[in-house]
């Protein structure tokens, strides 16, 4: 109490931030990418938890342009190496989902072969991963529209604490929080999130790939609990099984890192 009266009350993080903060891997090695209809570039890339591929473009001396971040979605992309000489440049492909409805492609070049392999690895298991990706999200009128969505447990122990708008969060509650684009995650752009109750899961039409989970609802002026579904719907099959294997999953907790997106 008195550190808190001395020091003031700590600032709170918002829940955006904490997405922005995620985990990132990076293997040290510069790429050389190329977008479908655009010039080669040179780029410095990191893999986040949160299933996207953060892509900085870098000058010819190797130093980062004064340009924002690029993020493109990872989880459920197809990689494949497409050229792997014994010397020179190794080239790999990665074919992923723009938009719930547009694959495209981005041509990776590595230096040498034993880089080129480390991202092909790295790339295919975060390909295979789960916990983030497109869905459509029912909105308060009942309509049904495409987000980049994602699951993030609120950390124990923080000497600041999570909040969403004015509402502070429990620590240790499981979130399923969702943003129009993956670009919007990297700015911490918050359009959506609701607390999950459990791990339970509801698969109510699997034709059209839709499910529910059920979520907590509290009223701000009383901090009265409703239970509450929200109905989800994802683009194909296999994403509906990847999501409701994660959502099932125990909640997981992450150490919040700088973000590459500020």
């Amino acid at each position: 109490l008195w550190i808190r009266s001395q020091l003031g009350a700590p600032k709170l993080l918002e829940l955006g931030d904490l997405a922005r903060g995620m985990p990132q891997e990076c293997l040290d090695d510069e790429l050389h990418l190329i977008f479908e209809g655009k010039a080669p570039m040179k780029a410095s890339v990191s893999i986040s938890n949160l299933g996207l591929l953060y892509i900085r473009e870098l000058s010819a001396m190797g130093s980062p342009m004064a340009t924002t971040v690029k993020a493109i979605p990872i989880i459920g992309s197809d990689v494949s190496l497409v050229s792997s000489p014994s010397f020179g440049e190794a080239i790999f492909e990665v074919a992923y989902s723009a938009s719930p409805r547009v694959r495209r492609r981005v041509v990776l070049k590595a230096s040498e072969l034993t880089a080129a392999c480390r991202w092909q690895r790295a790339l295919q298991q975060a390909a295979a991963g789960d916990g983030a990706g497109w869905l459509k999200v029912q909105n308060r009128l009942g309509f049904l529209s495409w987000s980049w969505a994602t699951l993030l447990t609120v950390p124990l122990g923080r000497m600041s604490e999570i909040s969403l708008g004015s509402m502070v969060l429990s620590p240790g509650s499981r979130w399923l929080v969702w943003f129009r684009t993956p670009e919007d995650l990297l700015q911490g752009n918050v359009a959506g999130g609701v607390e999950l109750a459990g791990t339970e899961v509801f698969s109510t039409d699997p034709r059209r790939f839709t499910f529910s989970v059920a979520h907590i609802k509290r009223e701000r002026s009383t901090g009265r609990e409703q239970m509450k579904q929200l109905v989800l719907r994802s683009g194909s099959d296999e994403d509906m099984k990847r999501w409701m294997r994660a959502l099932r999953r125990p909640p997981q907790e992450h150490q919040v890192q700088p973000s590459p997106g500020r």
